[in-house]
């Protein structure tokens, strides 16, 4: 197993942070090879996995042991989830993330009210025309 610090797991405090692009970039490139195929697929059986890998071309091929080595740390530090035979991403929000300053602007409630009362003005503005 490979032996990563603790700027390339994608947690901080918690278990299931889930993963974060920038977190993504710092990853080793055997785990990045792995997690760029899974990300794209959205899931994928061992097998398919393995197939994909003996797909690639040589210099880029992971070892089956590799391979495990990988899917292993990857689910330890929360990369991956792992349900049987298939392997995804994890992709829940980060709880811990900073928001920042900027927010986009919010659209305006529109309650029963507001509803009768635009309707009221159009229809006033439409008395008024000739």
């Amino acid at each position: 197993m490979s032996d990563l610090n603790d700027s390339q797991s994608p947690q901080n405090d918690e278990s299931d942070d889930g993963l974060s692009v920038l977190d993504l970039a710092k990853l080793p490139p055997d785990q990045y090879k792995v997690m760029r195929v899974l990300l794209r697929e959205r899931e994928m059986s061992y097998t398919a996995l393995c197939n994909h890998m003996d797909a690639l071309p040589t210099h880029e091929r992971l070892s089956r042991e590799a391979l495990n080595d990988v899917l292993e740390t990857l689910i330890e530090q929360h990369w991956l989830l792992n349900t049987g035979d298939i392997y995804k991403p994890n992709l829940r929000r980060k709880s811990n993330r900073v928001l920042s300053d900027f927010q986009p602007p919010r659209r305006k409630s529109i309650t029963i009210r507001g509803l009768w009362d635009s309707l009221e003005q159009s229809d006033n503005s439409d008395e008024d025309k000739p």
